[in-house]
């Protein structure tokens, strides 16, 4: 429709819209079928970094990530098919894309608006950058923490348990002649003590599985692959272009935890025989993917109960966007994807 006859049909109606929407500190987008940006209000060009009005008019692709642009436009004109107001990203995780190309972490809830006749949809859109932030730092805390305790576990208690072990030990010898009856208790006593000796450096390891610094993601993913055979499946892992030093360590933790998540489904539900842990660091971005040959999700909403939530959760952490696909040869693919841009903030939480 043109722009002429838009204003003429429904132009006037929208007056009375402006004025409602443009104090609202929300940001709001509204727009039409054919995925023109009727109105947007302050909050709105704010949001996206363009001058006042610069958005009416505009395409709604301007806000869209290149790649996700055909999906988006998709699901917008399923929306005015079938127009039932709610939240978007259920299943992914939302980015839009302000006037100099920066991406940013959204939150989408749309709603049908019927005016002069003609379905439009309206668009509350919210900033979660700072959420990010914060939850980026606080996870980071966490992360410092962690290996702060996984360090004490291996190099003080694991220390003490493994004295006290050679104590034990070296009575048991001096029993057997001076008081044999005691013997075999102080053997049960040094079995346990070893038992718990072990226990507590897994634990330690487990809380710490890239290292005591933190840095060690190559080295992880290649022990995690080796440990996906102790479930019956054959494990890989392949590396190109990787530089520890250029993956914060908050990225590096939370890349590891969503791999761990990936094979972890892979062993209890996909049916496979085989899992492929793929880990690529480029100039631009960090590139983490878990293959496998099972027999594949029929769709995203499939993963719902098998740890997605908890990946997309992660991914968000770092700015990532996680994508899970099911192969044309069979199996499933889980990609996550780090942008270099993101890792600013979570340099500066780590320091």
């Amino acid at each position: 429709m043109p722009t002429e006859e838009r204003d003429l049909d429904y132009g006037g109606a929208l007056d009375g819209f402006r004025g409602i929407l443009a104090a609202v500190p929300a940001a709001i987008v509204i727009t039409a079928k054919d995925g023109v940006i009727l109105f947007a209000n302050q909050s709105a060009h704010l949001l996206f970094g363009y001058a006042d009005n610069e958005l009416d008019g505009a395409p709604l692709a301007w806000l869209v990530p290149p790649e996700a642009r055909d999906q988006h436009r998709d699901l917008e004109v399923r929306f005015f098919d079938h127009p039932v107001g709610g939240a978007m990203g259920r299943v992914r995780d939302l980015y839009g894309v302000r006037k100099g190309g920066e991406r940013i972490p959204i939150e989408i809830h749309l709603a049908p608006l019927a005016l002069a006749r003609v379905q439009l949809t309206v668009a509350s859109i919210s900033d979660l950058r700072d959420r990010r932030r914060l939850e980026a730092a606080v996870e980071s805390a966490s992360v410092q923490e962690q290996c702060r305790l996984g360090a004490e576990l291996h190099d003080s208690l694991g220390q003490q348990l493994t004295t006290i072990g050679l104590l034990v030990s070296s009575l048991a010898t001096k029993s057997r002649l001076l008081c044999p009856t005691i013997t075999d208790e102080l053997r049960r006593v040094l079995s346990l003590t070893r038992e718990v000796n072990d226990s507590t450096r897994r634990l330690a390891r487990d809380m710490t599985p890239l290292g005591p610094g933190g840095g060690d993601l190559e080295g992880a993913l290649a022990r995690l692959a080796t440990q996906v055979q102790h479930g019956g499946l054959k494990g890989y892992f392949g590396a190109q272009g990787t530089s520890e030093s250029r993956i914060p360590r908050n990225v590096a933790h939370q890349l590891f935890r969503i791999a761990q998540e990936a094979t972890s489904n892979v062993i209890k539900h996909a049916a496979a025989t085989a899992v492929e842990i793929e880990l690529m660091v480029s100039a631009s971005h960090i590139r983490l993917s878990v293959t496998d040959d099972g027999r594949g999700l029929q769709s995203l909403a499939d993963g719902s109960g098998m740890g997605l939530n908890t990946m997309k959760h992660r991914a968000g952490l770092i700015g990532a966007t996680l994508s899970i696909v099911r192969r044309a040869s069979g199996g499933t693919q889980v990609s996550c994807v780090v942008p270099h841009s993101p890792w600013d903030h979570l340099k500066d939480s780590e320091e």
